[in-house]
């Protein structure tokens, strides 16, 4: 789905074509959820990040990744599609967010996160956080990092340094 997202200055994001007035269907107790999708997809650089064609770039695909980082890339994928189904309704309409609670399921199982398997109530900064570490975790990339600096010069520089070691 195209999404019409343009930048009006770095801190705001404006709807064109009389488009991005959208709602999220209620799947049963998951009002929690919906003003979390709605704050993110109003966050400038959640939005950004979340248009297509970006995050999905980062995902590794080599067939050596593991079943649970496929699963993360499933769910930020339809995170993704319905932030920007969001942003394509007219006022009135709404997104029914079915396919993102199919992938939700199978992602908590035996995790911290596994009640959001269950259609309750629940804490809308913990799923906001559970989102955050999936969208992390599945868009990762292995980096090879050699910080330099100059050695230790006075005895507490000599002793953070052994503490780090040991």
């Amino acid at each position: 789905f195209p999404v019409t997202i343009r930048a009006m200055d770095s801190q705001r994001f404006f709807v064109e074509d009389g488009c991005g007035y959208g709602g999220l269907v209620n799947m049963g107790l998951t009002c929690y959820a919906n003003a979390v999708i709605q704050c993110m997809r109003h966050s400038p650089r959640m939005a950004w990040i979340l248009e297509k064609g970006k995050f999905d770039t980062l995902f590794d695909t080599s067939e050596t990744t593991k079943a649970k980082r496929r699963m993360q890339q499933t769910t930020t994928t339809a995170l993704g599609e319905v932030i920007q189904m969001l942003w394509q309704c007219k006022k009135g309409q709404s997104v029914r967010p079915a396919h993102l609670w199919q992938t939700v399921s199978p992602l908590v199982e035996d995790t911290l996160y596994e009640h959001f398997a269950m259609k309750a109530p629940h804490d809308a900064h913990e799923f906001f956080l559970f989102l955050l570490e999936t969208i992390h975790e599945a868009t990762a990339q292995e980096v090879e990092m050699r910080i330099v600096r100059p050695p230790p010069t006075t005895p507490e520089e000599h002793l953070a340094l052994q503490a780090l070691q040991s």
